[in-house]
C-alpha cells in the first residue's frame, strides 16, 4: 500500500498542506439523513483510481454536495468533489498532470476558512 501512496499525484491542501489523494477527502450528502462520502485512491496496472464509500445509514437515492473537504482539517477545498473525481482511471501520468492543473486552478479566497 506505502508503494501506491508514493506514486500517488500530488493535491496540497491549501489549509494544512497534506495532500488530499493520501489524506482523503469527503463531501456530505443528504436525503432525509445526511451521510458522509470518504473518498480515496489506489493505483492499478499504472492507473490511478478513486473510490468513494458512505459512512451513516444505508440510502437508495441522495443528493450529493459539490463541496469537498480535507480528509485531514476539515476544510472546505478549492475543487469541487466532481473535479477532483474527475481523475479516475487516469494514468499516473495523465493524473498528475491533471492534479497540477487542478493546483493552479484553486482559489481559496471564496473558500471557509
Amino acid at each position: 500500500m506505502s508503494e501506491n501512496v508514493s506514486l500517488l499525484p500530488i493535491i496540497p491542501c491549501p489549509y494544512c498542506g497534506v495532500n488530499i489523494l493520501h489524506s482523503g477527502f469527503h463531501n456530505t450528502c443528504t436525503e432525509n439523513v445526511r451521510v458522509r462520502e470518504d473518498n480515496f485512491t489506489y493505483t492499478k496496472y499504472g492507473r490511478l483510481y478513486l473510490g468513494h464509500k458512505e459512512n451513516g445509514d444505508e440510502t437508495i437515492e441522495h443528493e450529493c454536495d459539490l463541496d469537498a473537504y480535507c480528509g485531514s482539517c476539515d476544510k472546505l477545498l478549492p475543487w469541487p468533489t466532481c473535479e477532483i473525481r474527475r481523475l479516475d482511471g487516469l494514468t499516473l501520468k495523465e493524473a498528475t498532470i491533471k492534479a497540477a492543473e487542478l493546483v493552479q486552478s484553486g482559489d481559496i479566497s471564496g473558500g471557509n476558512a
